[in-house]
C-alpha cells in the first residue's frame, strides 16, 4: 500500500479587472504539496507539507479599512496542512484541507523590505483519480 502521495497547482491570471468588483489579478501562482496518508493514499486522514510561490503584476488587497491596490507583488512561503478525503466511489471524491504557514512577501512600493506574512490555507476539491 503507497501512504504518500505528491501533487501541484499552477495558476495564470492574465486578467487586470475581473467584473465590476474591480478585483486585479494579473500574474501567476503555483504550489506544491507532499501529502502522508494514515491509510491507503486517496482515503481518509492525512497531514501534509507544501511549499507557495507567487507574483503579481497588480494585485487588490482587502483589508477591514477598505481595499488598496499594491503592484509587482512577489512571495515565497512554506507551510503544513491536514485533511481529509472523502472517497465516492473508485475514480471520484472530495478533499478537504486546512493549513498554515508563513510566506516573504514584498511589493513595488516597498520593494527593499521582505515581510513575513500568514498564508492561511483553506480548501475544498472535488478530484477524479486516474
Amino acid at each position: 500500500m503507497d501512504y504518500r502521495c505528491i501533487g501541484y497547482r499552477c495558476n495564470f491570471q492574465p486578467l487586470e479587472n475581473v467584473g465590476d468588483l474591480g478585483l486585479y489579478l494579473n500574474g501567476w501562482d503555483a504550489v506544491v504539496e507532499g501529502r502522508y496518508y494514515l491509510c491507503k493514499a486517496f482515503n481518509g486522514h492525512h497531514f501534509g507539507a507544501f511549499a507557495e510561490a507567487a507574483r503579481f503584476g497588480k494585485t487588490k488587497v482587502f483589508s477591514p479599512y477598505g481595499g488598496r491596490v499594491l503592484e509587482n507583488v512577489q512571495a515565497a512561503g512554506l507551510g503544513v496542512s491536514y485533511g481529509y478525503y472523502f472517497k465516492l466511489n473508485s475514480f471520484w471524491g472530495i478533499d478537504a484541507t486546512v493549513g498554515i504557514g508563513a510566506a516573504l512577501g514584498r511589493h513595488q512600493a516597498d520593494s527593499k523590505n521582505w515581510q513575513v506574512l500568514p498564508l492561511p490555507r483553506a480548501q475544498v476539491a472535488v478530484s477524479y483519480k486516474f
